[in-house]
């Protein structure tokens, strides 16, 4: 009779009987037949997901950058509403409206934030040049 080593709590020197072979020997077989299946089923997974991770990822930025483009009616009215007539102070509670705006962006709608804000200054220099150009 065959000996094997410990395994599961099972001592090394007690004899495997030939009917527990056999069935062992059957259950390694059926593992062994299942095995390929169940890998090749687990590879396609991992390879799908990995690939569909590039499409969920540009899905929550489109996401973002929508949410960041309802923003600019809300930043046009704050910007443009002079809540002083001191020029300097208004110069300085702009600058911190805009600080606030791009601290308080998610990083996905930082690229949106910083393109709306390059839009809402070429809005400003187009009023300012109009405004000379009247007078």
């Amino acid at each position: 009779m065959r000996k094997y080593s410990g395994y599961h709590g099972f001592p090394n020197s007690r004899p495997i009987p030939r009917t527990g072979r056999a069935s062992l020997n059957k259950v390694v077989q059926r593992m062994n037949q299942v095995k390929k299946p169940i890998h090749d089923l687990l590879y396609a997974w991992r390879k799908l997901k990995l690939e569909s991770w590039q499409a969920l990822l540009d899905e929550v930025q489109d996401q973002y950058e929508i949410n960041a483009g309802k923003l600019w009616f809300s930043l046009y009215s704050v910007l443009r509403k002079r809540t002083s007539p001191d020029a300097t102070e208004y110069k300085l509670s702009t600058i911190q409206i805009v600080e606030d705006f791009i601290c308080t962006s998610s990083f996905g709608e930082f690229r949106k934030s910083l393109q709306l804000l390059f839009a809402f200054l070429g809005h400003i220099k187009i009023g300012v040049c109009l405004q000379a150009s009247i007078f």
